[in-house]
């Protein structure tokens, strides 16, 4: 029989993604009823963008946009526009 009680040595586990970053949830949620949809913020080269995320006749639909108010305004008639049912979602 075979144990390890008597190692010296230290067993780390490291899941693969520990080299890589953290997926990270939504930056914000505009809620119009109860339809949500998310917005992320994303930063490269120092610039910040902002992504809509949705989904739009079973496709799922991405928009970038710079401005923060721009991209609060698209969220909430997208939102408005799902909680219609105008939008099927799939």
């Amino acid at each position: 029989m075979v144990t390890n009680a008597g190692s010296n040595g230290v067993v780390r586990s490291k899941s693969k993604r520990s080299n890589r970053r953290k997926k990270q949830g939504p930056f914000l949620r505009v809620k119009a009823g109860s339809a949500a949809v998310p917005i992320y913020k994303t930063e490269t080269d120092g610039r910040v963008r902002y992504t809509l995320s949705f989904y739009r006749d079973g496709r799922r639909v991405r928009k970038v946009f710079t401005d923060l108010d721009k991209v609060r305004k698209e969220a909430l008639f997208v939102a408005q526009r799902i909680q219609s049912g105008m939008v099927r979602t799939g």
